[in-house]
């Protein structure tokens, strides 16, 4: 991107009010105000109840949008003890109204307000009525509640603490969900380096004259350096273009300029580790053309159209479209003349997916509205498609920080995340997954597939993988699984006992699969050598068939053929086989015996 277009779009963003940085008065502001309780509500219902009709939730920056998702979830995971609180409290039988028609919002608000020791505003304690544009009747009314049940509240919440015998209410949680809520704090946020906007030099530079410094592990961190601010990236590895940020760093670096501008764009690491396989399987399959078109280029354009195959690569499909990061860096490594082809992209999802792709500053990707599951291999608009990203709906049961995944992934995944993955909805969902694999086999030229999700299942895993494969054995377009960053399969420790990369959760990262499926290429006979050979003039053709020679040869002079005629029947005789002595057996009266 030129200077003059990099400070168009620098000023584009400077005009818009939501992508200016926020104070820390501003902040402390969205966090308390009444909309953003209004939102995290209507949050909370939608995770209740996916079959709630929710009107779409505008959000005017990305720290609102983190704080409305940070109450909705807390909420809905703590759900069973706030009403447990609410019945021992009696703050229904005293305000029976709330209850009818805001209940979602008295959830929300509770345990808000509980973790901040109930600390009100000056217009719920001296009862002062403000009028502003954030100022909404009901909340206000829900606010001079608790602080009127304030006293029995606290009492109902330590009463629950002492019959648990727990410190806090994370002590209360089930030890399953409490771990993968520590897991979840202490993950650091990863940045990938836009590089349509900005240069990787130039990201690092602007960090270090912001205050941010540079640590060669961030693991390495004592706790004296805690809530500084601090980034890591590997300098001569082959991750240089992502950059990692401790967890006390998130909502600095969401607010930072290079944030806002997209110079940095927030993606999880299973995310980056994903792209990297599919940049792999594109590069291979780049090294393959060439090689199979280098008989044909004269020395004279040898180099040239080298270059024009490596860099333009092959046309790329995404089966199921998302509005995070994995696009945009699967157009980041494709070719001028190469395009993204995003199916599903329809109504307001392709609005969506088309407004964060500009933002992003990528124009070299096709939306199509079909679904991939209605397409056919044999289509003219997919002739050059020689890689297909295949990420179809799963149970992301990988994933850990709910709310970094859905800020990062789109907000489409909220609902999904808040559903149990019962054995039904795994049964339904692999079904899906295995009916996408499929149609992915009937593309003629897609020469890679790499099927990546967020599962910790193996049915939606290896096995359906593997179930998949075998179900194509007897087709003539075989696929087989490949070893997939194999450079990087030590590094995690998680067993690899297959051609895939599977991770577990843990305080590094969510848990994720990948796994490479590659053409099967067809092993030709020699029959089927010899006779493409003879088509194309490279074998010379005999002038009739040769004669068997038996025996003694015709050609041969007297005294030859009667000396190997000789010998023929010397051989002849000696392999003959000697007739046996043929035993009888004779009976003796004497002793009863028999001797032969």
């Amino acid at each position: 991107m030129t200077d003059h277009n990099r400070n168009k779009r620098e000023g584009e963003i400077l005009d818009d009010n939501s992508k200016r940085p926020i104070s820390r008065e501003e902040r402390a502001q969205i966090k308390f105000g009444h909309t953003i309780y209004n939102k995290a509500a209507n949050l909370f219902e939608l995770l209740k109840d996916n079959s709630v009709v929710q009107p779409k939730i505008e959000f005017e920056n990305e720290f609102e949008k983190r704080r409305a998702y940070s109450l909705a979830f807390a909420a809905k995971r703590f759900e069973g003890i706030l009403k447990d609180v609410l019945l021992d409290s009696t703050f229904y039988s005293s305000y029976f109204k709330l209850e009818t028609y805001h209940h979602s919002k008295v959830m929300v608000m509770l345990l808000d307000f509980y973790d901040h020791g109930f600390r009100f505003s000056e217009s719920v304690r001296k009862k002062i009525e403000v009028d502003s544009k954030n100022h909404l009747d009901h909340i206000h009314d829900i606010q001079k509640a608790f602080f009127q049940h304030k006293v029995k509240l606290c009492s109902a919440f330590a009463r629950n603490r002492i019959k648990a015998c727990a410190l806090s209410l994370d002590a209360m949680l089930p030890a399953e969900v409490k771990e993968r809520n520590e897991h979840g704090s202490r993950h650091s946020l990863f940045t990938w380096i836009n590089p349509f906007v900005a240069d990787a030099h130039c990201v690092i530079n602007q960090l270090k004259s912001d205050g941010f410094v540079y640590k060669e592990s961030l693991e390495e961190l004592s706790g004296s350096e805690d809530n500084g601010l601090y980034f890591s990236y590997e300098e001569d590895g082959a991750n240089t273009d992502l950059l990692e940020f401790p967890a006390w760093c998130k909502d600095e670096v969401y607010n930072h300029q290079l944030a806002l501008d997209l110079s940095l764009v927030p993606m999880s690491k299973p995310r980056y580790l994903m792209t990297k396989a599919c940049r792999c399987a594109h590069d291979e399959v780049c090294r393959v053309q060439q090689k199979s078109h280098h008989h044909a280029l004269s020395p004279a354009t040898d180099c040239k159209e080298n270059h024009e195959m490596v860099n333009g690569g092959c046309d790329v499909v995404l089966t199921h479209p998302e509005t995070g990061s994995l696009a945009a860096y699967l157009c980041s490594f494709l070719g001028a003349n190469k395009r993204l082809f995003i199916f599903g992209c329809h109504g307001d999802k392709a609005v969506e997916v088309e407004k964060n792709l500009k933002k992003i500053g990528i124009s070299n990707y096709v939306l199509l509205s079909e679904d991939f599951k209605n397409i056919v291999g044999i289509d003219d608009r997919l002739s050059s498609v020689k890689l297909i990203v295949c990420n179809p709906p799963c149970s992301n049961s990988g994933v850990v920080n709910m709310v970094d995944f859905i800020i990062q992934e789109g907000a489409d995944t909220a609902s999904s995340l808040s559903k149990e993955a019962t054995p039904v909805k795994i049964r339904g969902l692999a079904e899906e997954q295995a009916s996408t694999i499929r149609i992915t086999f009937s593309f003629p030229n897609v020469q890679s597939i790499v099927y990546c999700s967020f599962s910790t299942f193996p049915e939606e895993n290896e096995k359906l993988v593997q179930r998949v494969l075998q179900s194509q054995q007897n087709s003539k377009n075989r696929f087989e699984m490949c070893v997939v960053l194999e450079d990087m399969r030590d590094i995690f420790t998680s067993s690899q006992d297959g051609d895939f990369l599977r991770v577990e959760p843990s305080y590094k990262m969510d848990g994720f699969f990948v796994t490479l499926l590659k053409r099967k290429i067809k092993e030709d006979s020699v029959s089927e050598v010899m006779e493409r050979a003879a088509k194309k003039g490279l074998l010379k053709k005999s002038s009739g068939k040769r004669e068997k020679r038996k025996g003694v040869p015709k050609d041969q002079p007297p005294h030859v053929a009667n000396r190997l005629s000789v010998v023929d029947k010397k051989k002849a005789g000696r392999s003959s086989p000697k007739p046996q002595k043929k035993l009888e057996r004779r009976d003796t009266e004497e002793d009863g015996r028999f001797k032969f």
